[in-house]
């Protein structure tokens, strides 16, 4: 019963930790979150509340603290999750971390992701996070990979859209267009 009651109590303590969060109030959201950890939690909640508490420390420019929350989300991950679970998971570090323009991060958990299980939407973001990085060869090797996997018709548009704007920007005329027109 306690259990039950500590799952509420954290609940309503998220729910302020969002409030606060979206309203850019990082220091009270992390207290929330922290209140929220410290109950009788499942798994699955303890690995949320520290993801959204590691979002909040990394706009506080604390990012030492968010990458233990991240890594100790990590692990309550592995602990509890099966494989289809921990690459869902990992792509949702991945693209938080590309969010947060923390490309290095955002590349290693794509990766750990698509070692799960390779998906459209990894490589697809894979290929953002390069071509932010101006490394336009390994964008375009993601974007066909994305692509030859993709059968979401607006997975295939951005991908098409972006190789148009990497072989525009690289002076490729001919390949921009032919990608724009598949957009």
């Amino acid at each position: 019963e306690k259990a039950n009651s500590d799952e509420w109590k954290s609940r309503a303590l998220s729910n302020m930790a969002i409030i606060y969060k979206s309203n850019g109030l990082y220091e009270q959201a992390i207290n929330f979150y922290n209140q929220a950890l410290k109950l009788k939690i499942s798994n699955e909640r303890r690995i949320k509340y520290l993801i959204n508490r590691s979002i909040a420390l990394k706009h506080l420019v604390l990012h030492d603290s968010a990458y233990v929350d991240m890594n100790n989300a990590l692990f309550w991950a592995v602990e509890v999750c099966d494989s289809l679970a921990k690459g869902k998971f990992m792509y949702l570090l991945g693209f938080i971390s590309k969010d947060l323009e923390d490309f290095k991060e955002a590349i290693y958990y794509f990766d750990l992701a698509n070692r799960e299980e390779s998906s459209y939407k990894t490589f697809h973001n894979i290929g953002e996070v390069y071509k932010k990085l101006n490394q336009y060869d390994s964008a375009e090797n993601n974007y066909y990979k994305s692509i030859s996997l993709s059968d979401n018709t607006i997975t295939l548009f951005k991908s098409h859209q972006s190789l148009g704007e990497i072989y525009h920007a690289t002076g490729d005329t001919i390949k921009a267009l032919f990608h724009l027109l598949q957009a």
